[in-house]
Parts: C-alpha cells; structure tokens; sequence
C-alpha cells in the first residue's frame, strides 16, 4: 500500500523533484523545488502532529558557554569573533530549542560539547589539527599521553572527558556512549572533508555511460550520517535532565534504534532547502540519491516518456519522510502511549522530554533563518518574534 507521502508526491506539482545531481540544477529549478519542499515539508509537520513552538534565550547557559570559549576554545581556532560566536550561538540555540526540560548542568555540558564539536565540523581549526581529526579516537585507545597531542585535540578531550563525567554520574553506559560518539564525530568531520573533495570509487562512473553499474551498497550515507550526526549525545541530553535526574537507560535503550533514526534524519529533512539553494552534493540526501540509482534502484514515480527510470531525489524525499514518520509514531508509542506502574523507570518524565525534544529540534530548524523554511516559519509565527 502506497504511504500518504507517497501519494502526495505522485502529484505532477511534484515532477521537478524528479533531479538526480544537485550541482547541474539552475536557479530556477531551485525556486522551483523550495516551493515543493516548502508544500511537502508542510503535509509532513502535520502528519507528525507537530506542535510548534519558541524557545526564550537562556542568559546564565550563554554567560557561561561563553566565558568557557574564552578559556578554551580562542587559543585553538583560527576564525575571527564573528564566526566563533556564530558558532556558540548556535550551540546554545539548540540547546535551549532541544532540552527545556533540562537543568543547567546539563545544558551547560551540552552546549559545550556542542559548541566544540562545531569547531571540528565548520572547518575553524589550524590545518594541523584537522589532519590530526583522522587518528582521533585511534590515539586515544593506544594511550597516547596528552602532550602528544595538538592543542585543539587536548581540547576537544577534555571536553568529553567533562561530559563522560556529568553524563555517567549515575550510569557509565551513559557517559561512554557520549564519549564514543564525541570522539567518533572528530573522525568523521575528517571523512566528510574528504567526501567533499571526492566520492568514494563505488559513488563514480567506472566506465562511461556506466552510472548504475549495480555495485554500490546504499546503507553508507545513513551509516556516515549517524557519525556526523551525533545521536548518541543528543539523546543523553533529552534522558539526562540533570546530574542526579534522569530517565534510566533500561527503560529508553529499547528505543535506541527509532531514535537514532529520528535524529540523524530529522536534520537532513528540514535543511534539504538550504542545501539545495548551496548546492551542497555531499550530504545524507545526495549520497543516498546517487548510491541508489547506482545500485539499481528504480523509482516508485515513473514518468512516462522518461527512458531513465531510476530513483531520483523525489524517491529519497518520499523514502525519508516515511523513515522519519515510522520512528516518530514508534517514539511517541514507547515515551507517550506506554505507561509503567513502577515510577523507578521515571515513565512520566520520558514523555515530557521526548515531547519537548520532538517539538523543539523541527521547532529550531523552523525559526532559525538560515535553514531558508521562510514559508513554514511565516505560517507558524505570525506575529511571534522569531528566533535571529
């Protein structure tokens, strides 16, 4: 049985979604397909239940980020203060937007792991560092000693070292899935400035005509994204309320899976607008595109007269929303819906702070302006002050 989405996409207004490579679309397509994004990403909020929401700035967190940055974080990069406080504000931003709930210890250990791993992922550290990216994690379990290392390195392991700390408190299974995860995004900020350069050899033509040679597994992008995308901190911030307040991991470790999905997703979704108008080719919804049509894959939306019947990124966006409509209702089964009679495993809070997270990330991407949902955000702020 065809999905909602699928169903909605069928529709000839949605034809011009049918694009194979991002960098070869003129300005025009691209007015074009922001118009079905912004319809298509509508029906999806609303299929999702989606209720919107603002998140008031949270002066004592950015005090504190900031006077941390000063201490830690200007010695180690190389950009001016214009793009260093773009980058704690964004990091305090999602914060205050992921995790109302949350006390000020952990949004404080949040904001600064964040803040740091942005460092790594926009590309204002030394070169030096950024080679060093590479053999991260793989020098930490050899136990190389910290004056081996870089000073952005140091950095950036005292930061999860702190967040290991607070996160474990309770439950080190708690702080080491941080800890991997922090340690991990180092590495594959290093992968994704390769992916930048060049594609993977499965990703090329090996001869020419020869684009759907059929050799092309399609699970690495959403392999890679869960790298980039740093699900397993997020969602410690959402169960982790405070050092002495959380939701035990027994109880949402069930759910590790529909999460993860959810977060590596959920970005990628609601940013595939702006990295259309950047012509960005080597994100989650690219990889994905080109790997299927690669692989073989045919499209679910087949236009007649059209000798080439391979998935396109009309195939992906379809594919995408039912992944992340699936993990949703599956989440809100398991925090919202489910109900345990021993108040040990903290069932009222999951709700709460799945409900506030859920809301709060597409809430953020919403009223951020850089992500370019001008349309979204216009229908849900009226004439509420939106978030610069």
């Amino acid at each position: 049985m065809a999905s909602v989405f699928h169903n909605l996409l069928s529709q000839p207004q949605f034809d011009c979604l049918d694009f194979t490579n991002v960098s070869l679309l003129t300005k025009h397509d691209k007015a074009e397909i922001i118009k079905c994004l912004d319809a298509a990403l509508s029906s999806f909020l609303s299929e999702i239940n989606f209720s919107h929401c603002f998140s008031p700035s949270d002066s004592k967190l950015r005090e504190d980020l900031w006077s941390w940055s000063r201490e830690n974080l200007i010695g180690v990069c190389i950009c001016d203060d214009k793009v260093l406080n773009g980058i704690l504000d964004e990091a305090a931003a999602i914060v205050e937007y992921y995790y109302p709930l949350a006390h000020h210890d952990t949004r404080l250990q949040m904001a600064i792991g964040l803040a740091a791993g942005l460092t790594a992922d926009d590309g204002v550290t030394p070169v030096a560092s950024r080679k060093a990216f590479a053999s991260f994690h793989y020098l930490l379990w050899c136990g190389v000693p910290d004056s081996g290392r870089d000073e952005w390195s140091t950095m950036y392991l005292n930061v999860i070292r702190n967040f290991a700390r607070h996160f474990g408190a309770n439950d080190p299974r708690m702080g080491t899935i941080g800890a991997n995860a922090w340690a991990s995004f180092a590495e594959a900020s290093f992968t994704e400035d390769n992916l930048a350069k060049a594609l993977p050899p499965h990703f090329s033509q090996i001869q020419p005509g020869m684009d759907d040679h059929g050799c092309c597994p399609n699970g690495f992008a959403y392999f890679f994204r869960t790298l980039t995308g740093a699900p397993g901190p997020l969602m410690l911030g959402m169960f982790k309320v405070s050092k002495s307040l959380e939701v035990p991991m027994d109880y949402w470790i069930t759910s590790v899976v529909p999460l993860t999905t959810f977060i590596n997703l959920i970005n990628d979704l609601l940013s595939f607008p702006k990295e259309i108008l950047a012509g960005e080719a080597h994100n989650y919804m690219s990889l994905q595109t080109q790997a299927k049509r690669q692989s073989g894959h045919l499209s679910a939306f087949p236009q007649q007269g059209n000798s080439d019947a391979r998935w396109t990124f009309r195939d992906t966006l379809c594919e995408t929303m039912d992944l992340l409509r699936d993990a949703i209702r599956s989440l809100d089964k398991a925090f919202i819906q489910f109900h345990s009679n021993n108040d040990e495993w903290s069932g009222e809070l999951a709700s709460q702070v799945w409900t506030a997270f859920r809301n709060g990330i597409v809430s953020w991407h919403i009223n951020r302006p850089r992500y370019g949902l001008t349309t979204l955000r216009s229908s849900y702020a009226k004439d509420m002050t939106v978030t610069k």
